[in-house]
């Protein structure tokens, strides 16, 4: 857990998509809204509050597919901000955000799986965990794509809470600028356009 996961979480604030099974806070997309929105704000406030992508979008899909064993393993560390996750969707030259277009293939390998494919821009890769064994597979074999659209559909929404406490700060930061800006040219710290 990073220093500002230990602030966050000390105000009782970590996680607030993740189900109080599991540690988070349990909100629905109402209350989430006005947390993402302010994350969103702050350039570190999404990794601060653990709801930054992919791993929003994973929790959502370990909530819905994985087993109660498969929950206390990945979802209630990262819950904790001890585990990140990664997605990696996107392939070259095109399935970015269809999954009808992937064309990675999982096959059965003795107690795993062999993956083959292609991956581009593979979100949250750097420190996330991987894993093949057979015990560790999501929900039933050969429903991915139905899984796909479970971790996909509310982590659209939420990219936009996020994005729009992003505009908001933009806009603020604008906003302050153009405020400033006719008493720096005044004083000579600003320079006349």
């Amino acid at each position: 857990m990073s220093e500002l996961q230990t602030h966050v979480a000390d105000a009782g604030l970590l996680s607030p998509h993740i189900s109080t099974d599991y540690g988070g806070l349990g909100l629905d997309h109402h209350g989430r809204a006005v947390i993402f929105e302010e994350a969103g704000y702050s350039t570190l406030g999404s990794l601060a509050l653990n709801v930054s992508a992919p791993d929003e979008g994973t929790a959502h899909l370990l909530q819905h597919v994985a087993t109660r064993d498969q929950n206390e393993q990945w979802l209630r560390p990262h819950a904790a901000g001890d585990l990140r996750t990664c997605f990696a969707m996107s392939e070259p030259p095109g399935a970015g955000s269809d999954p009808a277009a992937l064309t990675t293939t999982a096959t059965g390998a003795g107690d795993g799986w062999r993956i083959n494919g292609r991956k581009k821009w593979i979100t949250g890769a750097r420190g996330a965990a991987v894993f093949v064994d057979r015990s560790q597979v999501l929900g039933e074999v050969g429903k991915g794509f139905a899984y796909a659209q479970v971790r996909l559909a509310p982590a659209r929404l939420t990219h936009c809470m996020r994005h729009l406490g992003g505009a908001r700060r933009a806009h603020d930061v604008a906003t302050e600028y153009v405020r400033e800006r006719p008493r720096r040219v005044q004083s000579g710290q600003g320079r006349r356009l």
